[in-house]
């Protein structure tokens, strides 16, 4: 009976032994890549603690990023190079599980020109009911405000340039405005996201934009100068990957109508 008392709290040592050893090896695991990743991150920041993001210091601002308290765009002295650089190796599977929000996909507004004079209800739905609405292009933004009247959070206004713009703070990601706009214009995306292929124009008719200043001309640009081919074309509609998308900009700065923004 004795040995078979000694077996058993041997076994139970050796188990809570194991367990003790995996446990710590588990944290250590932890946290030396999110102490590497801080280190790989203040390395890529200015480093003059300026104070502009907020933070007292870089070394901080870079624990924020790592523990997704923090974007890298809020670093006013960060190259384009080094953001994509953070954006790209730390981000991981993290896009996943950050909240959606809504974006427009129309820049028009005043930038497109109108058809005829819409008279009648101050409404998306109703003046789409008359050929697609007054502007030229039948994918634009009427700016009647029908997407603010369903947002129960007051995330949507209209701009001065006649065009719906929403506020990423504000928005939670419900979807009523998707279901509201009658030209199907907006959609919910990562909050991670930094750029937009601001227009809706699915008329693959290169060179096609309804005489809208600011819409996509089908030119392909975006599409052969993105590094990791993040972006195609689907439905006549430039689109963007985000998983792939490192944020370097360069589809931002080549787009001729400049109708790839920065969000």
């Amino acid at each position: 009976m004795e040995i078979w008392m000694i077996i058993a709290i041997s076994l139970g040592v050796a188990i809570f032994t194991l367990l003790t050893i995996f446990i710590i090896a588990i944290i250590i695991k932890k946290n030396k890549p999110k102490n590497a990743e801080v280190s790989y991150i203040t390395s890529l920041l200015p480093g003059v603690n300026c104070g502009a993001c907020g933070r007292e210091y870089c070394a901080k601002f870079a624990k924020d990023i790592v523990e997704n308290k923090g974007k890298a765009e809020e670093c006013p002295l960060l190259s384009f190079e080094n953001r994509a650089k953070i954006d790209g190796d730390f981000r991981g599977d993290a896009i996943a599980n950050v909240k959606q929000v809504a974006v427009v996909k129309c820049k028009g507004g005043n930038k497109c020109p109108n058809v005829y004079e819409y008279t009648g209800a101050k409404s998306c739905e109703s003046q789409n009911k008359l050929q697609s609405g007054s502007k030229s292009c039948p994918y634009a933004c009427l700016g009647c405000g029908d997407c603010a009247k369903a947002c129960p959070f007051s995330a949507i206004s209209i701009s001065e340039r006649g065009v719906a713009y929403v506020n990423s703070e504000l928005c939670t990601g419900c979807g009523n405005c998707v279901v509201t706009c009658p030209n199907k214009l907006i959609s919910l995306v990562p909050y991670t996201q930094r750029a937009l292929i601001a227009c809706n124009n699915e008329d693959d008719t290169p060179g096609e934009c309804f005489n809208c200043k600011v819409g996509c001309i089908k030119c392909n640009h975006c599409i052969e100068i993105c590094p990791t081919g993040a972006i195609s074309m689907e439905n006549g509609v430039p689109v963007i990957n985000e998983e792939k998308c490192i944020h370097c900009y360069k589809c931002v700065r080549v787009c001729p109508n400049h109708c790839i923004t920065r969000i």
